[in-house]
């Protein structure tokens, strides 16, 4: 019986040791947790895709914040209706080469001003500059169908 019982206890740790993982094989509940970390993770991935998709600036919300912030700051030179003081050396906003050229032209000068433009750089943020240029490139006929977005403010910072 004594070499029996002694089998049998031998036996029991064999089959327990067959169901341990060796040591470079991960144990079934952190193979659980990596799959489940892993499908978070493409979760989140397919949720900021979408995101990214309709997560873009809103033109209306910038057209309407552009022309709050253009009454404040930028009208008493530019005019409401964006005619202008041409004598005065104010450009007009409406059909300029500046709110119907090249987007990034017009964020610099926004930006870093020109003449007697100030700089806005310190005083608006980039959602605001971006709000500000929309609504320049989309007010007072230029129709130019720009949205543009705080990130291309930012990177011409």
């Amino acid at each position: 019986l004594g070499v029996a019982a002694s089998k049998a206890a031998s036996d029991a740790g064999s089959d327990s040791k067959a169901d341990e993982p060796k040591a470079d094989e991960p144990k079934a509940d952190e193979s659980k947790a990596d799959e489940s970390r892993a499908d978070d993770s493409k979760a989140s991935e397919a949720g900021a895709e979408k995101q990214g998709q309709s997560s873009g600036p809103d033109k209306a919300e910038f057209m309407a914040t552009g022309k709050t912030i253009y009454s404040a700051q930028c009208a008493a030179c530019h005019q409401p209706d964006g005619s202008g003081l041409e004598a005065a050396g104010f450009p007009a906003m409406k059909g300029s080469k500046v709110a119907t050229g090249p987007v990034e032209e017009h964020i610099k000068q926004v930006l870093h001003g020109q003449n007697a433009m100030p700089a806005y750089k310190n005083q608006l943020d980039d959602a605001e500059i971006a709000a500000i240029v929309t609504y320049e490139r989309n007010a007072f006929g230029n129709n130019t169908g720009d949205v543009v977005d705080p990130n291309q403010v930012k990177a011409l910072r």
